[in-house]
């Protein structure tokens, strides 16, 4: 599960990637995190600046994700934590 809070960003159609660490601290792979399926294809739904958005997902096959990067080989247990960023689209890729 996700929350995403928006603070700054005008338009509010956010791009956002969680990265899964192991215990040691090194990144294990990158993937976007699927706000699209919550509505508002392909930009996701709107997230108002002061708003926030709760996502629950699952990561499905890295083989048909695009923004899957493998960083290190890998295995479920391995996993210790994720972290996730976020940024604003630009204008031109924001819904009229």
């Amino acid at each position: 599960m996700v929350t995403l809070r928006n603070v700054s960003d005008s338009n509010g159609f956010p791009v956002c990637t969680t990265t899964a660490y192991a215990k040691d601290g090194h990144a294990l792979f990158d993937r976007g995190i699927p706000i699209w399926v919550v509505g508002g294809e392909p930009s996701g739904p709107p997230v108002q600046r002061g708003t926030k958005l709760r996502l629950v997902w699952y990561f499905d096959d890295p083989a048909r994700d695009s923004t899957y990067v493998q960083h290190a080989t890998w295995a479920p247990v391995t996993i210790d934590h994720y972290t996730a960023s976020c940024h604003g689209r630009p204008d031109s890729q924001v819904p009229i």
